[in-house]
């Protein structure tokens, strides 16, 4: 580590009287050893003074601290600030608090783009392709939009991608009831309703139903005395009857398919079957 090297001359051959004298040559030495431990004017170290009595460790380590801190702080940084902290030996890194460049690529518009908090948004374009197994968009709001500003578009999604517990409950679901009079049926909450009570003179309100929409209602309750009618929550509406009558001593299925759901409009048609065990086709 010393920059001021003492070169010791050994003369040409042994006892040529031509090389340092050993006065000399310890001179050098000596002022090596006190530029090794620290001293900072080892060339000009005269014979009366003594070596600084630093530790050699901490010297050496001080040296490499300060090249590399050189090295660090000399360099050209982009978006970090790396500082040399002489008093602690270390480095001390400061990364830009701002995103100071965002480049808005096909298919995508962004806004203060090159500093501070950017906004990105799809536009036109070739859109946004993704590579992975999975993409997760985390949101506040429940629910998520994919379509055009005005609300059309097509969404494409991967054949036979659409899981049977991805269907809302108007597809999927059972609602079981033991009410033994008039009763709601909502339809955006379960596509079977399962009716076990004993109904006698009751009126079955189908609310909420969809365009090609079907629901099942079971009725396995005791119906000697039922009187059953059917209505819905639209504003006008026709309801009719395909097939036979209700079966009062038979478990009963009806089936109620929506073939209009506008307000003003609204069609309805509904069918009875018997609901019997029977394994034969």
């Amino acid at each position: 580590m010393a920059t001021n090297q003492q070169n010791i001359n050994l003369g040409s051959a042994d006892n040529a009287n031509d090389g340092d004298v050993l006065r000399a040559a310890f001179r050098k030495v000596r002022k090596m050893f006190a530029e090794i431990y620290g001293d900072t004017d080892a060339e000009n170290l005269t014979d009366s003074e003594s070596v600084p009595s630093t530790n050699f460790d901490t010297h050496i380590t001080e040296k490499i601290q300060d090249v590399v801190g050189s090295m660090v702080t000399g360099n050209t940084e982009n978006n970090i600030t790396v500082t040399y902290d002489d008093s602690d030996g270390t480095l001390d890194f400061d990364v830009a608090a701002d995103i100071t460049d965002v480049n808005a690529g096909s298919g995508l518009t962004g806004t203060n783009e090159d500093g501070g908090s950017a906004t990105l948004n799809v536009g036109a374009g070739d859109g946004i392709t993704v590579n992975a197994d999975e993409v997760e968009v985390a949101v506040d709001d429940t629910t998520i939009e994919l379509s055009a500003s005005d609300g059309t578009g097509t969404i494409r999604i991967k054949d036979n991608a659409v899981t049977h517990d991805k269907l809302e409950n108007r597809y999927t679901a059972k609602a079981t009831s033991s009410a033994t009079g008039s009763q709601n049926l909502d339809a955006s909450t379960a596509s079977t309703f399962l009716l076990t009570g004993n109904i006698t003179t009751a009126t079955l309100t189908i609310q909420n139903m969809k365009l090609g929409q079907s629901i099942d209602i079971v009725l396995s309750g005791t119906l000697t005395s039922a009187v059953i009618t059917l209505a819905d929550d639209f504003t006008t509406s026709t309801i009719s009857k395909v097939g036979g009558d209700l079966d009062t001593a038979e478990t009963n299925i009806i089936q109620v398919i929506c073939l209009d759901d506008t307000d003003s409009a609204a069609k309805l048609v509904y069918s009875i079957n018997k609901y019997v065990t029977d394994t034969t086709p």
